[in-house]
């Protein structure tokens, strides 16, 4: 299945016309975000992703278990949309599925969220359905897929893929395929051009990840003229050891690298974003409003620290002699939850999560 995302809603409203609970799962938050944007408004939709500070997504997680969980009581007709969050450990279950191209083990992972349990369900989904999006064609899968996943993965992921998969038993047998390089013996290259020059990429990507994970393995024991061990937990990165943020960068596989506390602060005064004073909560509350900024709007993480680290130490220096905060970076939100950092907007809402956009030519 290969629609825009105005049709691609437009299909799944069609689907649950009679009823049933919709899951759409979309690899970046950006997508997740522009598609619950789509629904209307009178239909029930929740929206998932790990832009989120963690209070505002554990109330969704929890809204979520009560609708669609094992016990759950189930709206007649509902839209689910989120990233990968929702392969993790929540116990939902829709009636029909509509994904974007993952690594195997990923879209199967994903695929044990559809009919989860013994209930009834709208005559139409009675069978499991999922959809596999984002497959253009043989070995092109669009840019946002590739930039998150490895092209290797997804190639060898969507050649394996069958129409019928039956889980459990599918499972380890596809996973195997598509994480065995032998496997690629049988796959020729009108079938999926350029799948070698993936491998090689991948193989390249993979000694990148040995490379920076290096970065926190302890050395073997560096006495330097001295019979102790004094000095022995050395890095081979200059800095990580000292500098948190960029220890975090560092060895973060993930797309968002930077941590920030995100904090409203205006004329009035500096609040939570629930608009509790920061006066009247404690440094471990404040400590836990934290959110990954995406790698898009810190493109330069020692510029990013070094803006933050700024806007920190102007508003909130008495965070240097805190416990629970010395070493964070704040936010500072507007009183529109607004903010501009570096040629980026960002914004923050309970219902959307961190959204961002880049200025264009006119600045607007």
């Amino acid at each position: 299945m290969n629609l825009d995302d105005v049709d691609l809603i437009k299909t799944v409203l069609k689907k649950i016309s009679n009823g049933g609970i919709a899951g759409i799962v979309v690899n970046t938050v950006k997508r997740a975000q522009a598609l619950a944007k789509l629904v209307p408004e009178d239909v029930n939709m929740m929206l998932l992703h790990s832009n989120f500070l963690a209070v505002d997504r554990e109330s969704q997680e929890e809204k979520l278990q009560k609708a669609i969980g094992k016990e759950g009581t189930r709206p007649a007709k509902m839209i689910v949309i989120g990233t990968q969050v929702l392969e993790q450990s929540l116990d939902i279950d829709f009636d029909v599925l509509f994904t974007d191209i993952a690594p195997i083990d990923l879209v199967l992972q994903r695929a044990g969220r559809l009919h989860r349990h013994k209930i009834i369900r709208p005559k139409s989904l009675e069978s499991p359905q999922i959809y596999v999006m984002g497959i253009n064609g043989p070995g092109d899968y669009g840019d946002g897929n590739e930039s998150v996943y490895p092209k290797y993965l997804l190639m060898k992921s969507d050649y394996f893929l069958k129409q019928t998969v039956l889980l459990p038993n599918d499972i380890s047998k596809l996973v195997q395929k598509v994480y065995d390089p032998t496997a690629d013996d049988v796959i020729s290259r009108d079938e999926m051009p350029g799948l070698a020059d993936a491998r090689v990429e991948f193989d390249k990507h993979l000694e990148q990840e040995k490379s920076k994970a290096k970065a926190f393995q302890i050395a073997p024991p560096q006495y330097a003229g001295h019979p102790t061990i004094h000095k022995w937990l050395d890095r081979s990165q200059s800095g990580v050891d000292t500098d948190e943020q960029k220890a975090n960068a560092a060895v973060r596989d993930i797309k968002e690298t930077l941590e920030v506390i995100l904090v409203q602060h205006t004329s009035k005064g500096d609040n939570l974003i629930d608009g509790r004073k920061l006066t009247d909560v404690s440094s471990q509350e404040i400590a836990q409003q934290v959110i990954r900024l995406p790698t898009a709007t810190t493109f330069n993480i020692d510029m990013a620290i070094k803006s933050l680290e700024s806007l920190t130490s102007l508003y909130y220096p008495e965070w240097r002699q805190d416990v629970w905060l010395k070493g964070a970076l704040a936010l500072p939100l507007d009183g529109h939850l607004s903010v501009k950092l570096g040629d980026w907007n960002l914004s923050y809402s309970s219902k959307f999560g961190l959204s961002y956009s880049k200025e264009d030519d006119h600045g607007s």
